[in-house]
């Protein structure tokens, strides 16, 4: 039996945004008030690795098969973009759905699909790196280039793993509520969506 479920969330429209976690649905629902779209759901499946098991729940929904027209997969590159679509790629193809040739190119029959790799054009990355991007231009950058830098040397300190999220908890730390996390952030106006960084994204957004 797949470890996954749909739980209590039920399919109500006709084009799905799968992301990895709640984190990434909080941004994407902020986005979409931002861009005025209200006819995508946004779908968590709480973690990349979950995703093949999730499409396989998701095909046998009822509401898939006769409400959705249109399945958008969204996930980061990590340390290999390539590598993040193909693992996209090989989780479609085993649920017998459409694989799109490359990402931001579209697949159709019946459904169409859809997979953006973020952050878009990068060879490696996350969500948070086009965050941080949006943002390069704020004065507390410079401090936080600052801090990492003066953890350097300290002695037998080792950094963050993940320095992008450092980063971006950094960052919130700056602002007037500096608890939040990515998400909540989107919902708190903090990234500016109106940002060139985000044009790939808002076209994959509007084309769905």
């Amino acid at each position: 039996m797949s470890p996954v479920s749909l739980g209590s969330r039920q399919i109500t429209k006709s084009k799905i945004l799968i992301v990895e976690g709640i984190d990434e649905e909080y941004f994407f629902k902020a986005y979409f008030k931002f861009l005025s779209i209200s006819d995508i759901q946004v779908l968590p499946i709480g973690g990349k690795t979950l995703l093949p098991d999730y499409l396989d729940v998701l095909i046998t929904d009822s509401n898939f098969i006769s409400k959705v027209q249109v399945l958008a997969i969204i996930r980061d590159a990590d340390d290999n973009a390539n590598s993040a679509f193909q693992s996209v790629c090989s989780a479609l193809r085993n649920s017998s759905l459409p694989v799109p040739s490359a990402p931001l190119q579209p697949v159709s029959n019946n459904l169409i699909v859809n997979v953006m790799i973020m952050p878009p054009g990068s060879s490696s990355g996350m969500l948070e790196d086009l965050c941080l991007r949006s943002v390069s231009s704020d004065p507390a950058l410079p401090c936080l280039d600052s801090y990492f830098s003066c953890l350097l040397t300290l002695p037998n300190y080792s950094m963050p793993k993940n320095m992008s999220k450092a980063k971006v908890h950094a960052f919130l730390s700056s602002r007037i509520e500096p608890d939040k996390r990515l998400g909540e952030a989107a919902l708190a106006s903090y990234w500016p969506f109106n940002n060139v960084v985000f044009d790939t994204l808002k076209n994959f957004i509007l084309s769905l």
